[in-house]
C-alpha cells in the first residue's frame, strides 16, 4: 500500500476490486497498474472506458465482468476486447448505479499487452 505504484497482480485482481470498491479511501490519490480487457459502455464519454476482468463467485452461469470506469484521453482509440496495462490514479465519483461514490481511474499510461493466464477471476 505504501508502494510508488500498487502492483496488482492477476491472481489479486478480483481481491484488489472487491477491497477497492468496499474500501475506496484507502486507495484514493494512489497509483495503481492492473491488467485488464477493454470495455466501452455505450452511454459513457469518449474518455471513458473500462478495465476490467471477468469474475466467477459461484458457477458459469454466474460470470459477470468487474471493472473501474477508466478516464483516458485516447479512449476511443482502444478497441473491445484488447488487454491492456492500466497505470492510472484512483480517485472516486458519485455513481447512479450504487448511489454513492464509487472508485474511478485516471489514467496516466495504457499499454496493450498479452492476456493474463487465466482468464477467469475466481473468487
Amino acid at each position: 500500500m505504501n508502494a510508488p505504484v500498487i502492483e496488482v497482480t492477476d491472481e489479486d485482481y478480483g481481491i484488489w476490486y472487491l477491497d477497492a470498491f468496499e474500501n475506496p479511501d484507502t486507495y484514493m490519490g494512489k497509483k495503481v497498474r492492473l491488467k485488464g480487457v477493454v470495455f466501452k459502455p455505450k452511454k459513457s464519454k469518449p474518455d471513458v472506458f473500462v478495465p476490467g476482468r471477468f469474475c466467477m463467485t459461484c458457477c458459469e452461469a454466474d460470470i459477470q465482468f468487474y471493472g473501474f470506469p477508466c478516464r483516458f484521453e485516447n479512449a476511443k482509440k482502444l478497441k473491445e476486447k484488447q488487454v491492456v496495462s492500466v497505470t492510472a490514479t484512483m480517485t472516486s465519483a458519485m455513481s447512479k448505479t450504487y448511489g454513492r461514490p464509487a472508485p474511478v481511474l485516471i489514467a496516466d499510461n495504457i499499454e496493450l499487452t498479452d492476456p493474463p493466464a487465466e482468464e477467469i477471476v475466481y473468487f
